[in-house]
């Protein structure tokens, strides 16, 4: 379906913005296309915002089955979806000297996490359990790409995931041809509550404690999945996803006796404070997600900026590659 264009906006950016880096972190060629950013800001009228840079400005146009959005409405969740009112100077300051992250601020500098609905962040995250980089980007992929929507915008063509009641109508074959394994299951579950009503959002937005425990209510969703969903989602930083991949760095980095995860959680909130979330994510992205072996060795030899040009795929590479 072609969309229509509603109409165009304007918005200022922050003195610390790296557009094309945070637009092409952790996307897929529909996302970005080296030179436009696509965002779904809406899926009931579908509408998506075609964003790109013009000198110190973000040009954002509207495209949408029917006219429901506002300029101050749409520039509002750009401005979340991007995260432009984020100091990501003070995120700076607490990592300037970190064994980890040190090299976030000048090889990274003005990339920013973009966020993404909640519905989409749950998906991800379900991608992302037990799974290697490019295994969980790879489930991603084939959910879009198998049962995804397409909408055009231009000549450019946008695939968004199917919503929590068209998943429910998906037949089992076509799930189990996205290879997620026992996930299937889990994203069927999570489904299934945020089509009954039955997520409590509001506090959601309130305590991450709270949401933490809300969203491990639902049936496969732990505390990593719950605590990944409210980083992308909700751009909550207090509790950081941590797996046994960050385990095993963190350990590594700050010679920690114990690989607990209170050990090491706590090792993270000391080091990088109510940024801890956002750190984790920018982990993955200087490590280009290698598996544990390969980034382990990269950091005992100190190689802890991201390969833009690399040929595998990281996350500064998924645009080129799925």
């Amino acid at each position: 379906m072609k969309l229509r264009k509603l109409f165009y906006t304007t918005l200022s950016t922050p003195e610390i913005l790296d557009f094309r880096k945070t637009a092409m972190i952790y996307s897929f060629s529909w996302i970005f296309d080296g030179k436009n950013l696509y965002l779904v800001v809406s899926y009931n009228p579908v509408t998506i915002a075609k964003v790109s840079q013009i000198d110190h400005e973000l040009k954002v146009e509207a495209y949408s089955e029917q006219k429901t959005i506002t300029k101050s409405e749409l520039s509002e969740k750009i401005e979340i979806t991007l995260g432009l009112n984020e100091k990501i100077e003070e995120f700076y300051e607490k990592i300037r000297e970190d064994p980890l992250l040190k090299y976030v601020p000048t090889a990274l500098r003005g990339a920013r996490l973009r966020s993404v609905d909640l519905w989409t962040g749950i998906v991800t995250a379900i991608c992302q359990q037990n799974a290697s980089f490019k295994q969980g980007w790879t489930m991603l992929y084939n959910l879009y790409r198998k049962t995804g929507r397409t909408f055009r915008v231009e000549n450019h063509d946008v695939l968004i995931l199917p919503t929590p009641n068209q998943v429910l109508e998906i037949k089992p074959d076509t799930l189990k041809e996205c290879k997620l394994g026992y996930r299937s299951q889990t994203l069927v579950e999570v489904a299934k509550v945020l089509e009954s009503g039955d997520l409590e959002e509001d506090p959601l937005y309130q305590d991450p404690y709270s949401a933490e425990k809300i969203l491990k209510k639902i049936k496969g969703i732990g505390q990593y999945s719950a605590r990944l969903t409210l980083v992308l989602s909700l751009r909550e930083y207090a509790l950081p996803p941590i797996d046994r991949w960050t385990t095993r760095l963190v350990q590594e980095a700050y010679g920690l006796e114990s690989r607990s995860f209170k050990t090491v959680e706590k090792a993270i909130k000391t080091r990088w404070g109510k940024w801890a979330g956002l750190g984790v994510f920018f982990l993955t992205v200087v490590l280009d997600a290698v598996p544990l072996s390969k980034a382990l060795l990269r950091l005992r030899k100190g190689e802890l900026k991201p390969r833009a040009d690399a040929k595998e795929l990281t996350p500064l590479t998924l645009w080129k590659k799925l």
